[in-house]
Protein backbone atom coordinates (compact mmCIF):
# COMPACT_ATOMS: atom_id res chain seq x y z
CA UNK A 1 0.00 0.00 0.00
CA UNK A 2 1.69 3.11 -1.27
CA UNK A 3 2.17 5.94 1.27
CA UNK A 4 1.45 3.74 4.27
CA UNK A 5 3.75 2.20 6.85
CA UNK A 6 3.10 -0.98 8.69
CA UNK A 7 3.92 -0.97 12.39
CA UNK A 8 3.03 -3.09 15.35
CA UNK A 9 1.67 -2.10 18.72
CA UNK A 10 1.61 -5.06 21.07
CA UNK A 11 -0.46 -7.61 19.11
CA UNK A 12 -2.30 -5.11 16.93
CA UNK A 13 -1.16 -4.01 13.48
CA UNK A 14 -1.46 -0.30 12.86
CA UNK A 15 -1.47 1.29 9.43
CA UNK A 16 -0.73 4.98 9.28
CA UNK A 17 0.24 7.60 6.78
CA UNK A 18 3.98 8.07 6.94
CA UNK A 19 3.82 11.85 6.63
CA UNK A 20 1.47 12.92 9.37
CA UNK A 21 -0.56 12.12 12.46
CA UNK A 22 -2.83 9.14 12.45
CA UNK A 23 -6.15 8.34 13.98
CA UNK A 24 -5.57 5.19 15.92
CA UNK A 25 -8.81 3.46 16.86
CA UNK A 26 -6.87 0.87 18.85
CA UNK A 27 -5.50 3.60 21.15
CA UNK A 28 -8.98 5.10 21.59
CA UNK A 29 -10.29 1.64 22.54
CA UNK A 30 -7.38 1.20 24.98
CA UNK A 31 -8.19 4.51 26.64
CA UNK A 32 -11.88 3.63 26.90
CA UNK A 33 -11.08 0.23 28.36
CA UNK A 34 -9.03 1.70 31.20
CA UNK A 35 -11.68 4.22 32.31
CA UNK A 36 -13.51 1.74 34.59
CA UNK A 37 -10.24 1.00 36.39
CA UNK A 38 -9.49 4.71 36.76
CA UNK A 39 -12.90 5.26 38.33
CA UNK A 40 -11.82 2.95 41.17
CA UNK A 41 -8.52 4.80 41.78
CA UNK A 42 -8.15 7.00 44.86
CA UNK A 43 -9.05 10.66 44.33
CA UNK A 44 -5.40 11.75 44.55
CA UNK A 45 -4.40 9.38 41.70
CA UNK A 46 -7.31 10.58 39.57
CA UNK A 47 -6.26 14.18 40.21
CA UNK A 48 -2.71 13.36 39.06
CA UNK A 49 -4.07 11.80 35.86
CA UNK A 50 -6.26 14.83 35.18
CA UNK A 51 -3.27 17.13 35.69
CA UNK A 52 -1.15 15.03 33.32
CA UNK A 53 -3.90 15.17 30.68
CA UNK A 54 -4.19 18.94 31.09
CA UNK A 55 -0.44 19.33 30.63
CA UNK A 56 -0.54 17.24 27.45
CA UNK A 57 -3.46 19.30 26.12
CA UNK A 58 -1.60 22.54 26.91
CA UNK A 59 1.51 21.28 25.11
CA UNK A 60 -0.60 20.47 22.05
CA UNK A 61 -2.13 23.97 22.11
CA UNK A 62 1.24 25.61 22.73
CA UNK A 63 0.00 27.26 25.93
CA UNK A 64 0.30 26.36 29.58
CA UNK A 65 -1.76 27.63 32.49
CA UNK A 66 -0.11 27.07 35.84
CA UNK A 67 -2.15 25.55 38.64
CA UNK A 68 -2.84 27.47 41.86
CA UNK A 69 -0.18 25.37 43.57
CA UNK A 70 2.37 26.20 40.88
CA UNK A 71 1.51 29.89 41.04
CA UNK A 72 1.97 29.82 44.84
CA UNK A 73 5.40 28.24 44.33
CA UNK A 74 6.34 30.91 41.81
CA UNK A 75 5.23 33.63 44.25
CA UNK A 76 7.31 32.06 47.05
CA UNK A 77 10.33 31.93 44.75
CA UNK A 78 9.94 35.57 43.77
CA UNK A 79 9.71 36.60 47.42
CA UNK A 80 12.88 34.61 48.17
CA UNK A 81 14.64 36.29 45.24
CA UNK A 82 13.49 39.74 46.41
CA UNK A 83 15.19 39.00 49.72
CA UNK A 84 18.38 37.87 47.97
CA UNK A 85 17.96 34.21 48.94
CA UNK A 86 19.15 31.99 46.11
CA UNK A 87 20.23 28.36 45.94
CA UNK A 88 23.96 27.74 45.95
CA UNK A 89 25.60 26.39 42.80
CA UNK A 90 26.10 23.07 44.62
CA UNK A 91 22.42 22.83 45.58
CA UNK A 92 21.38 23.71 42.03
CA UNK A 93 23.72 21.09 40.55
CA UNK A 94 22.39 18.42 42.95
CA UNK A 95 18.77 19.27 42.11
CA UNK A 96 19.40 19.16 38.36
CA UNK A 97 21.25 15.85 38.71
CA UNK A 98 18.32 14.36 40.63
CA UNK A 99 15.85 15.36 37.91
CA UNK A 100 18.08 14.07 35.13
CA UNK A 101 18.35 10.72 36.90
CA UNK A 102 14.56 10.40 37.21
Amino acid sequence: MRGLERGEFEDCIILRKSSGPCYNSFMIAALKSIVPAIEAWPDEDQARLVEAARMIAAERRGTYHASAEELDGIDRGLIEADHGRFASNEKLAATLAAFRAA
